[in-house]
């Protein structure tokens, strides 16, 4: 097997790298390179879910709520993030490889599977954005997205 083609980082990890994203958004639509951030908060939860404070039947939650908080007014936004997924066989595969590999380096994948540039936004970001832009647009903040793919891929 032949490696084609530019490297692509697919790792939805890298969106947390160095805080980068958060800072850029918190500049742009908040004025503040440090803004507060809020993880994986809950989305359209049911009252009694609210009320308990669980979010295991919330509908899905908002990957970053950025925060300013300096001034009069709370000024806040809501940021979501789409890595591109893979198509093909399960990575425990290759998981159940690197955690018994004695040998040096990181081992081969045992099977093949690829970036999928053109399914991760519309099967997976799109429906998230469908429900909860209208939700948090009524409430006036803005809502941001950042995507990690291929730009050639026409993402």
């Amino acid at each position: 097997m032949e490696a084609t083609g530019e490297p692509v980082t697919t790792c939805p990890n890298r969106f947390l790298e160095g805080n980068l994203v958060a800072q850029w958004v918190g500049e742009t639509l908040l004025g503040t390179s440090k803004p507060a951030v809020i993880s994986e908060l809950p989305f359209l939860m049911g009252e009694a879910q609210a009320e308990k404070g669980a979010d295991e039947d919330a509908v899905g939650k908002i990957d970053e709520v950025l925060v300013n908080a300096e001034g009069g007014a709370l000024r806040w936004c809501a940021l979501e993030f789409q890595a591109v997924y893979f198509s093909g066989k399960s990575m425990e595969n290759d998981f159940k490889v690197m955690r018994e590999w004695a040998g040096p380096g990181v081992p081969f994948p045992a099977v093949q599977r690829r970036p999928d540039f053109r399914s991760s936004g519309p099967k997976r970001l799109m429906p998230q954005l469908q429900i909860k832009v209208p939700t948090i647009s009524r409430r006036g903040p803005t809502m941001a997205s950042a995507v990690w793919g291929d730009p050639g891929a026409g993402s």
